[in-house]
């Protein structure tokens, strides 16, 4: 192999000055000194900076992607939005995350709040974190009715956005157990772990040529409840933003489309916050969701209970092949 002497993009340095083209920002008309948000097709996960030059006419930016650069910006103090208007307000104190906020309600010039979620309830990227801006510089800064402060903010750029990834946890298909009556079964039925003739099953696609486990709800106990064991709430858990569940789910024909009934609440003496799938339709793996409201969800530590309760399907099976959760980091 030829080791070529052009390949370096950018020196070493710990500064990122980066041209980057407008229409590829969430706000593409930007102003020098506003914050800006990469578009990257997934809510979220966008690179942010601070634009340095904007020239009208001109197709590019220069923006400044650095990692912990401190920048003044104009910060809104909203915390979350209900029935898409800005609902909860508080206090900006050091330390605060920071996130690039592309609801229609921002003020004029404001692009940055509080808020992990946007008005639509999509994840907004975050921006950085609240500091001070000199030794004379004082927190907390607005209170809880809306205001709009200034702020020094440090931003994640390059390197940083390791709060844009969601957490994943995977819900393990094989350690579910059947419940019987509300309630976890007796010895005798090995606490309704599932197995190769329990209602519902758990059985290989195919035994000998394709070992993909899946469970089985056949068509006469349709309808049995089951349950994951509790899922502890990751430290790094945004309770700020939605938790969503992802089943991967087929029918054995086409003639049924149950839907799946996720059953969700958040540690003992909670009231159930979950809700029904889409209905499931035809015989290709798919991935369907439930999506749990940010409002219903307490903060780390604690622990969820999940359960999953089909629809009737009286003539095609239901199959489950995978399950996971997945959250925003806070």
């Amino acid at each position: 192999m030829t080791v070529r002497s052009d390949y370096e993009v950018s020196s070493e340095s710990a500064i990122r000055h980066w041209e980057f083209t407008k229409t590829r920002l969430e706000n593409a008309t930007p102003t020098a000194t506003e914050p800006f948000a990469l578009l990257s097709g997934v809510d979220g996960q966008q690179l942010c900076g601070t634009v340095l030059t904007s020239v009208s006419g001109d197709t590019k930016i220069v923006g400044d992607v650095t990692n912990s650069m401190v920048y003044k910006h104009y910060v809104r103090n909203v915390v979350s939005y209900a029935a898409g208007a800005e609902s909860v307000f508080t206090a900006i104190v050091e330390g605060a995350p920071i996130y690039y906020d592309r609801s229609s309600t921002m003020p004029s010039g404001v692009y940055l709040s509080l808020s992990p979620l946007d008005e639509n309830g999509d994840a907004n990227p975050f921006f950085g974190t609240a500091v001070l801006e000199n030794e004379d510089d004082t927190f907390a800064k607005g209170a809880a009715t809306a205001s709009t402060q200034e702020v020094a903010v440090a931003q994640a750029g390059v390197g940083g956005n390791a709060k844009n990834n969601p957490g994943f946890i995977p819900l393990d298909i094989t350690s579910l157990r059947e419940i019987s009556s509300n309630d976890i079964q007796n010895l005798a039925a090995h606490g309704g772990l599932l197995a190769s003739d329990s209602d519902p099953s758990l059985a290989r696609v195919n035994a000998a040529t394709d070992k993909a486990l899946r469970v089985i709800w056949d068509t006469s106990n349709d309808t049995d409840e089951v349950q994951f064991p509790p899922v502890p709430k990751p430290p790094d858990l945004n309770a700020g933003a939605n938790v969503v569940v992802h089943l991967l789910m087929a029918m054995a024909g086409a003639t049924d489309t149950p839907t799946v009934d996720v059953q969700v609440f958040d540690g003992p003496g909670d009231t159930e916050m979950g809700g029904a799938t889409a209905a499931v339709t035809g015989t290709a793996i798919v991935e369907y969701t439930v999506t749990i409201a940010a409002a219903n969800i307490a903060a780390y530590p604690g622990f969820l209970n999940i359960a999953l309760v089909p629809a009737a399907h009286e003539n095609d099976a239901l199959y489950l092949y995978g399950a996971w959760l997945t959250y925003q980091k806070a």
